[in-house]
């Protein structure tokens, strides 16, 4: 089938589907504070907390710095980049093992394999949305956003989510057939993380070398962007941009392709 009409047929299951895509999205979002007595509070409080020891640890007691003239300190710059990952990884790691987890739902009805993984990614962001709240909120407070910059932030937001739709598409087709490929994704991502300038920043890196491996990274351009939006830090290039959002294309494009593969046999690989 050719790949257009794999796409058109995408975009009509999802809008054929909207009410269950939204119910299976708050569904993924409330199970997670189901029974707590803060509830939704939950990620603003751990949120906060976070901010104010990474605050305290880097920027008092160890005391790194950033680069003169920077707005923040190292303690912001590090929950900037560090809940954007949180996100990510929360995300691809629950769509490993998506379709095995709902088998039963699978096995005994027609259900729209895409509009179950559609609806995980957005519960999973709704959640994580809660905490970048905090973030930008402090941001704004302590005067580092700029609408100029906010371009960059929501570019950033929008190309990481291109990467999350295809991605999880194929991971959650990968886990189906694949028990243990939840376990192969973990060692990935820690690898991605130390890869990227998250609890480091690029200036430390002297190695030339080293900086160009460190700038192929998605995560570091998809992070650069988040904090020149949110804390006036230097953009990527367009170059880097045009291919992040490029191989994100080929991402979404291959996961779409991967589901309507497996639809039809979806319920003999669980």
């Amino acid at each position: 089938m050719p790949l257009i009409q794999l796409l058109a047929e995408f975009g009509r299951s999802l809008r054929g589907n909207a009410y269950l895509l939204w119910q299976l999205s708050v569904r993924a979002f409330l199970s997670r504070h189901k029974g707590s007595v803060l509830g939704l509070l939950w990620p603003f409080v751990n949120t906060a907390v976070q901010l104010g020891l990474y605050w305290a640890v880097f920027s008092k007691l160890i005391g790194i710095r950033l680069a003169e003239g920077s707005p923040v300190g190292f303690g912001l710059y590090l929950m900037v980049g560090l809940v954007p990952y949180i996100a990510a990884s929360d995300a691809l790691t629950r769509s490993t093992s998506l379709f095995r987890a709902n088998r039963t739902l699978i096995q005994r009805v027609r259900f729209p394999a895409e509009v179950l993984v559609m609806g995980e990614l957005l519960g999973t962001l709704m959640h994580h949305g809660l905490a970048m709240l905090v973030v930008i909120a402090v941001c704004v407070a302590v005067g580092a956003v700029s609408l100029s910059g906010l371009p960059w932030f929501f570019l950033g937001l929008g190309v990481m989510i291109l990467w999350l739709v295809g991605l999880c598409l194929l991971l959650a087709v990968a886990g189906a057939a694949l028990p243990d490929f939840g376990e192969v994704l973990g060692l990935t991502l820690l690898v991605v993380f130390y890869a990227a300038p998250i609890v480091y920043p690029m200036t430390m890196i002297h190695n030339p070398a080293i900086r160009a491996l460190i700038s192929l990274n998605p995560l570091t351009q998809v992070v650069g962007l988040i904090r020149a939006g949110l804390i006036r830090m230097p953009p990527p290039g367009w170059w880097a941009i045009g291919a992040l959002a490029g191989v994100g294309l080929i991402l979404a494009g291959a996961g779409i392709v991967a589901v309507a593969g497996v639809r039809r046999h979806l319920a003999d690989l669980l």
